[in-house]
């Protein structure tokens, strides 16, 4: 019987499924559009801030500034606070409701194709057919598809595991 490179089991625990959601969140976000939404929160802040400094007007006026400026710390933050806080309470909640379908896993790496093995199936993924390996700050997930992947808890991995992954669709 052939020994894999590496093997390693575990149970994802429900911060494992909050940090994977997350990360995953992070991973399909487009850069530009965090970049877009940062500089109009800065210019939404900085007009709203200067016009209800320099601008002497009403009260119905002054309310328009200010709600200018909590729109503008609204778009500063979202990527960094509140999609986050969103998706942790999403991904907690399907845990909780799926957590009787969830079971111990084990992924072998060998020479030429990744295996997942759990009490409801057995992956055998060639190692010709994954896309992409991204190892994010709490997950590995290694994409078999655009949007298909498996994720391995980063907790569960040693640095030497960590970076045999990381180079191992390279070689």
């Amino acid at each position: 019987m052939e020994k894999p490179f590496l093997e390693e089991s575990f149970l994802i625990t429900k911060q494992d499924h909050i940090n994977m959601s997350i990360d995953y969140r992070r991973y399909i976000t487009p850069k530009e559009n965090i970049i877009i939404l940062r500089v109009l929160g800065i210019i939404a802040v900085c007009i709203g801030a200067a016009a209800f400094i320099n601008i002497k007007g009403g009260v119905y006026q002054s309310i328009c500034w200010i709600v200018l400026i909590v729109i503008g710390f609204y778009t500063l933050s979202y990527y960094d606070v509140i999609s986050p806080s969103i998706t942790r309470k999403q991904a907690a909640h399907f845990y909780d409701v799926y957590k009787g379908s969830i079971h111990s896993k084990t992924v072998r790496f060998f020479d030429n194709r990744v295996e997942l093995t759990s009490e409801e199936r057995k992956l055998r993924i060639p190692k010709k057919y994954l896309y992409k390996i991204y190892v994010s700050k709490d997950t590995v997930m290694i994409f078999t598809d655009i949007s298909e992947f498996l994720f391995i808890p980063k907790r569960v991995l040693s640095e030497s595991q960590l970076t045999f992954i990381e180079g191992y669709s390279e070689k």
